[in-house]
C-alpha cells in the first residue's frame, strides 16, 4: 500500500501577478520561501503523530522543485521528480491573466468551461490528458515500492493536478457551478492498493498548512496555479 499526500508548491511570482502559469515558470516569492520552509518544520514536527514521510515525489517544474527542496530542508528524505505531475499545459493562455482573456475572449472562455472534462486551452491539453499523465506518474511510482507493506510519499505539485485528482475520485463533472471541496493551503490523501491495482481516496483537506505572518492577504485567501 502506498500513501501519497499531496501538497500544492509555494507562492511564486506570477502567483502575484495573478497569471496562469502552466508547463511556463516563475521563481518563489521571499513569502514562498518561507512558506516552504515553515511547511517543512510543522511535517517534521507532526512525524510521531501522523507518520514519517519516506521520500518526495516532485513535478520537475522549477517552482514544484524549489518548493520541495525547501520542505526537504527539514525532513532530509529523498527526493525524486516527475514530469508527469506538471501544471496542465495552459497553451496559448499560459502567461496571461485569466480575467484579461475573459475579457479579449469570452465566447471561447464560455465554450471551454462548459466543456468540463474536455476543457482545453487554444494549442494545451485536456484535463482528460492531464489526469492520466498524472495517474501514469504516481501508479509509476508506487511499483517502486511495491515489496514495501506501506510507503508514505509527499507529492509537491499544482492547483490543476490536485484538482483533477481530487474531481477523479469525487466522480465530479467539473461543472463551473459544482461547490469547490478543495480548501486553500490543505493537504489531501489517498492509496494505491497494489493488490487491486487501484487508488482510492483517503481524506480531503487532511491538514491545513500553516502560512508565515504577513501583511499580503493573496495566499491566505487564494490557492496557485
Amino acid at each position: 500500500m502506498t500513501e501519497f499526500v499531496l501538497m500544492r508548491h509555494a507562492e511564486t511570482i506570477w502567483n502575484r501577478q495573478k497569471k496562469i502559469q502552466g508547463t511556463k515558470d516563475s521563481p518563489l516569492t521571499p513569502f514562498g520561501e518561507e512558506m516552504a520552509i515553515g511547511w517543512g518544520k510543522e511535517l517534521k514536527k507532526k512525524e510521531n503523530q501522523a507518520g514519517r514521510f519516506s521520500s518526495i515525489l516532485s513535478s520537475d517544474l522549477g517552482r514544484a522543485v524549489k518548493t520541495a527542496r525547501l520542505v526537504n530542508s527539514c525532513l532530509d528524505i529523498p527526493l525524486m521528480m516527475d514530469i508527469g505531475l506538471r501544471e496542465m499545459d495552459w497553451g496559448e493562455w499560459t502567461g496571461k491573466v485569466y480575467k484579461e482573456i475573459r475579457k479579449a475572449s469570452p465566447e471561447a472562455v464560455k465554450k471551454q468551461v462548459h466543456l468540463c472534462w474536455q476543457f482545453r486551452p487554444p494549442g494545451g491539453e485536456s484535463r482528460i490528458d492531464l489526469l492520466q499523465r498524472s495517474l501514469d506518474a504516481l501508479e509509476s511510482a508506487s511499483e517502486k515500492f511495491s515489496f514495501a507493506e506501506k510507503e508514505r510519499i509527499l507529492v509537491v505539485t499544482h492547483e490543476g493536478v490536485i484538482r483533477t485528482l481530487i474531481n477523479y475520485f469525487f466522480n465530479r463533472s467539473f461543472m463551473w457551478n459544482e461547490p469547490d471541496i478543495m480548501e486553500p493551503w490543505n493537504l489531501h490523501s489517498f492509496f494505491y492498493d497494489h493488490e487491486e491495482t487501484a487508488f482510492k481516496l483517503k481524506q480531503v483537506n487532511m491538514l491545513k498548512l500553516s502560512l508565515p505572518p504577513a501583511g499580503d492577504q493573496y495566499c491566505a485567501k487564494k490557492g496557485v496555479k
